[in-house]
């Protein structure tokens, strides 16, 4: 019985400094003015966020929504590009955009290329629809930064009225067509536009087509790389590939639409610009 109870000694010995060590904490504690049933009660709940952090948050995530929702009124579509790229149109809505690889090969093969009654057909049907307007609203005078007091050409009321128009891109392709003539003299020395106006008439519409398709040129200012490749064989130096891709209206689908839009039967009407 003795030996135990030296044991239990030994054991109650044994724990002693541990409880005195927290009984020192516990008094530490109550020394910094927080009482110890305080500080256990904090153990058993949770520390509220503050109202400034709940108002951060909040608002962070009404912002994040509204990225989220916006996302796609945000990104252009094809409509909101031609608004920007260009002036008002009647043919505004039509347009869409697409890669195309641009050809430009020096000796490739083009129904648009050199003289004779083929290439000339080819060029007649890429630009000359009839030579008569498409609608444009009196409306829309304003979007195009034109006054409406100037004396506009009018479409007679009998055919529904407006000012007569003519997409610019065509009147581009005749001026490159007149300058692709003149470039084969021999061939077309006989050709109306050459024979019919006198040489300071023609002289000022080939320059007035060169200073036409330089604006416009400058105007879209195509940025696309043109890259050179070397050692190909037969060249001393770096050979440019002009063969690149661009991003492109929908060329066909306009010209339809114009085909499609022209005022038959309101008369002749030339090209805007060379009234001579």
């Amino acid at each position: 019985m003795a030996s135990f109870e030296r044991a239990a000694e030994r054991m109650k010995a044994a724990f002693k400094p541990a409880y005195h060590l927290l009984y020192q904490d516990e008094v530490d504690v109550e020394q910094k003015g927080e009482p110890q049933a305080e500080g256990l009660q904090h153990l058993g709940k949770k520390q509220r966020p503050s109202p400034y952090k709940m108002v951060i948050s909040f608002l962070a995530f009404v912002a994040w929504s509204i990225v989220v929702f916006n996302a796609g009124t945000w990104y252009p579509d094809e409509e909101s590009c031609a608004v920007q790229s260009s002036t008002w149109s009647p043919a505004q809505t039509l347009i869409r955009y697409s890669p195309q690889t641009i050809t430009g090969s020096f000796y490739r093969k083009s129904p648009f290329r050199g003289a004779g009654d083929d290439v000339d057909q080819a060029w007649d049907d890429l630009w000359m629809l009839g030579g008569v307007p498409v609608r444009v609203e009196e409306s829309k005078l304003g979007e195009l930064q034109k006054d409406p007091a100037r004396n506009w050409t009018k479409i007679p009321e009998s055919m529904g009225g407006g000012i007569a128009g003519y997409p610019e891109v065509f009147h581009q392709l005749h001026c490159l067509n007149v300058l692709r003539m003149a470039t084969y003299p021999d061939h077309y020395a006989n050709n109306t536009f050459f024979v019919d106006h006198p040489p300071h008439v023609v002289r000022g519409h080939l320059d007035h087509c060169v200073e036409i398709l330089r604006m416009q040129l400058q105007c879209s200012a195509e940025m696309t790389p043109i890259l050179t490749e070397e050692g190909l064989p037969g060249h001393e130096f770096p050979t440019p590939d002009f063969n690149v891709v661009h991003v492109c209206k929908n060329f066909d689908d306009l010209k339809e639409w114009t085909r499609s839009h022209i005022l038959h039967g309101a008369g002749n009407w030339d090209i805007p610009g060379h009234g001579h």
